[in-house]
């Protein structure tokens, strides 16, 4: 059998947080935050030693609970302080179009471009 943990990345703001949503980058609060990213260190180190084989982090954007806005940087601050558990990254957002630009013709589409 195979354990996971889920990593929610819990960001304890002061109490005096706008009671809105989107949250406004404003409110953020840089001490509360980086004890978010230290707790989720200490939470993955420890079920690691639990023996867990991996720890689940999923993508949340202007929640005033959760910080984790950008999945490939949580996982990489992660990866980082652990050694042998897997990290998983649920729901990253992927762009539904790209922005492609030709160096030949110097033009910009949102459209992949043709293969041949």
């Amino acid at each position: 059998m195979q354990v996971s943990y889920f990593e929610t990345g819990r960001y304890y703001a002061p109490s005096n947080l706008p009671r809105q949503w989107p949250m406004p980058a404003g409110a953020y609060d840089r001490e509360a935050g980086l004890r978010a990213f230290r707790g989720m260190v200490e939470r993955s180190r420890y079920v690691e030693e639990l023996g867990f084989d991996w720890v689940s982090v999923s993508e949340h954007h202007y929640s005033p609970r959760i910080l984790t806005p950008s999945l490939p940087i949580a996982a990489a601050y992660i990866a980082s302080h652990v050694h042998h558990i897997k990290i998983a990254l649920l729901g990253p957002i992927v762009p539904q179009s790209t922005r492609y630009c030709s160096p030949r013709k110097w033009r910009c589409s949102t459209r992949w471009p043709r293969a041949g």
